[in-house]
């Protein structure tokens, strides 16, 4: 009995998983109608979503969902019908269920008599709406309105959408004199077969005895069937320079549109194809004779045949790997265990790389080849697992939809939220830990950002101001950028406001970065009044600690009336990178190679340790040994790394380079949770540990130190 709830908690775990996905894909396309309110693609969507959390909530024994749900999608099928027009009253009240229904999967226990005031309230809203009065929650009980019936528009073919997988039929039939212009019908065929899946017919009843042959003349012709997701003018270019030696047809024959539950029959192509009448057919299927013999009776060729048949198995394959490849080319795994294979591909990298250090000091060239085999497959194995772990952004990118509507109209402003990059992919460690930063910026970029709509206007702005959120590959890490055309900052009022708070000495000279970065000090505020949505002075320093806590950086570009843009640039990953390893005393470092632009030799300057000479610039310098407190090893030579960082190209100085390594990321535990300039920690071949440094932290440091 036990295993048996077990096996129901699981389901309803899995329910409650994929729910919560059917339930952010309705929130996007409820945003979607509010500036679309005739998408019949989205549209389509809410039904569906509705249609299916009822099934399944049902099926696991959410009943008050599936009956809440039910009310729903009887009133999206009479939008998806024409009989009821989308509003913005129908999207914040379908809004609000959304956020009721979310709230019902979490509860494990229902107080039935407080939820049904509640669901009942929601309904009405939502009928209201519709309908522009109150009525009974039961759809079916609303009385039509003849003002709000509109006739929706048909929905657009299939077949003229992009990108979506389409089977043509292609007569090809060259002329004898084909081979006269260079043309060789092959390398078409060919270039048929770099589109998609081909099924190729040959006929050759044109050849005639080989005494008879001309070797100058084409005597063969084919059928073509392909598969593709190009379209119909993508196919015909194809036969762009020999539509005067060839005799071509290109047919469309199955779209994604077409019923893969009814048989693709021979009948019913030779029927199409107009090569014999519906009664024919049916009367050759009550005899006993096999149907292509008695359609050969019936004056239907062999080659017809032949082709139809063809036809018949290209189409009867193509729709059962699409079949099995829509229900086998994801599979849902737990967090946790992906978690785990990503630490085990950690240690294993680790053990080789030991493997590696002992093999080479006991100099055996045989094991030598094994062991950079191993490392080889080793790369492989954990680029593999890493990409597993990468997930696109564009996922937490449409969160804060709802938030931007909701805070806009909550704030009296009209704001257009753009959105960017949503495919750039990045790992999902990282994605978690971004949401909060985010939600900061967004919100801050709104309430402090982006004015009123009469204010904008009063400054020969458009009304409508616009927020973008933007992410792109950037070397090893990403850039997101936050980005809005408000007022932007003032330097000016923020150093006032430094030096009132002791943050800024009198008098001291600050570039635009140093004082744009004064916003993410601890209590920095620049609201007049504390609000429920800002003002405290907490959003930005959060936001700076949880992304050098993730071994990035924030950099502010502002310019006062014409907006701000916060770029976070942070790592691909916080598992596995690739690194420099470096040595400066008796102790062992690794930076993380994004940050690395070049090593050099360390150059003196005439009474300026602090920096040196390079490329024709003077470059700021950050000794190593001095800042991390390292007793000198007495190395004559030393080298510089140079680094990239918010204050620009900075040098810091090592004893010596020792070259790339793949580091394996450690917490340090909360005892060094909070050691400036240090992000980690990673075992080195040896079984030594070498910590992992933080290039901004560690140059901050050395100029507080100065």
């Amino acid at each position: 009995m036990t295993g048996s709830n077990n096996n129901m908690d699981r389901f309803k775990d899995a329910f409650r998983e994929e729910a919560r996905e059917l339930l952010s894909g309705l929130e996007e396309s409820l945003l979607v109608l509010e500036n679309d309110p005739e998408n019949q693609e989205e549209i389509s969507s809410v039904f569906r979503a509705m249609h299916t959390i009822k099934g399944s909530s049902s099926m696991f024994g959410f009943d008050y969902i599936s009956s809440f749900t039910h009310d729903l999608e009887n009133l999206f099928d009479r939008v998806r019908n024409g009989e009821v027009k989308v509003n913005q009253g129908i999207i914040s009240a379908m809004l609000s269920c959304k956020d009721f229904i979310e709230d019902l999967l979490l509860r494990d226990s229902l107080d039935e008599e407080g939820l049904s005031e509640k669901s009942t309230e929601l309904l009405e809203k939502v009928f209201k709406a519709a309908v522009g009065k109150t009525s009974s929650p039961q759809p079916v009980g609303v009385p039509k309105q003849p003002e709000v019936i509109k006739k929706a528009p048909p929905i657009q073919e299939a077949s003229s959408r992009a990108n979506e997988l389409l089977t043509f039929r292609i007569e090809l039939n060259p002329h004898e004199d084909v081979f006269s212009n260079g043309t060789r019908p092959l390398n078409l065929i060919r270039e048929l077969r770099d589109l998609g899946d081909v099924t190729i017919l040959p006929f050759v009843g044109q050849i005639p005895l080989l005494s008879d042959i001309e070797p100058e003349k084409s005597y063969l012709r084919w059928t073509i069937f392909l598969t593709t997701t190009h379209s119909l003018a993508e196919v015909q270019d194809v036969f762009l320079f020999v539509q005067d030696t060839a005799d071509i047809r290109i047919d469309v024959i199955d779209t994604p549109t077409d019923s893969h539950e009814q048989e693709y029959k021979l009948g019913n192509i030779l029927v199409k194809k107009g090569l014999i009448s519906v009664e024919h057919v049916e009367e050759a299927i009550t005899r006993q004779k096999k149907i292509g013999e008695i359609l050969i009776d019936e004056g239907v060729s062999p080659q017809e045949i032949r082709k139809a048949l063809g036809e018949q198995e290209h189409v009867r394959k193509t729709r059962e790997k699409i079949s099995s490849e829509t229900g086998a080319n994801t599979i849902r795994v737990a967090s946790d265990k992906l978690d785990s294979l990503v630490d085990l591909v950690g240690e294993l990298v680790t053990l080789q790389a030991r493997l590696t250090q002992n093999i080479y000091t006991e100099d055996s060239a045989g094991l030598q080849g094994v062991s950079e085999q191993l490392e080889r497959l080793t790369s492989e194995l954990r680029d593999s697992t890493m990409s597993i772990r990468m997930l696109p952004i564009g996922t937490t990118f449409n969160r804060f939809k709802r938030l931007v509507r909701d805070l806009s109209q909550e704030l009296g402003k009209e704001i257009e939220f753009r959105t960017e990059g949503g495919e750039t992919e990045v790992d999902k460690t990282v994605i978690e830990r971004l949401n909060d930063p985010l939600v900061h910026l967004i919100r801050n970029s709104i309430d402090h950002g982006i004015e009123r709509p009469e204010l904008r206007k009063q400054q020969k702005k458009d009304g409508q101001g616009v927020l973008t959120l933007r992410a792109e590959h950037v070397g090893a890490s990403v850039q997101i950028i936050v980005e809005d055309d408000g007022k932007g900052l003032d330097s000016k009022t923020l150093y006032d406001l430094g030096v009132q708070r002791g943050l800024v000495v009198p008098g001291a000279e600050l570039s635009d970065q140093e004082i744009f970065m004064l916003i993410t000090a601890p209590g920095f505020s620049t609201a007049a009044e504390v609000t429920h949505v800002s003002g405290r002075g907490v959003g930005m320093d959060v936001v700076r600690r949880e992304i050098e806590s993730l071994g990035g950086s924030l950099r502010i570009q502002s310019e006062k009336g014409k907006g701000s843009r916060m770029i976070l640039e942070i790592p691909l990953t916080l598992a596995i990178i690739e690194g420099l390893l470096v040595e400066t005393g008796k102790e062992n470092f690794v930076f993380p190679l994004s940050t690395v632009e070049e090593c050099i030799e360390y150059r003196k300057m005439d009474g300026k340790a602090s920096m040196m000479e390079h490329r024709g610039d003077v470059l700021p310098l950050c000794d190593l040994r001095k800042v991390l407190e390292i007793p000198n090893s007495g190395t004559a030579e030393q080298q510089v790394v140079v680094v990239h960082t918010n204050e620009g190209p900075t040098g810091i100085i090592v004893d010596s380079v020792i070259g790339g390594h793949q580091t394996v990321v450690k917490n340090l535990g909360k005892l060094y949770r909070d050691a400036e300039g240090i992000s980690g920690a990673t075992i080195l071949g040896d079984g030594s540990i070498a910590l992992i440094l933080e290039v901004n932290q560690l140059v901050k440091v050395a100029v507080q130190n100065n």
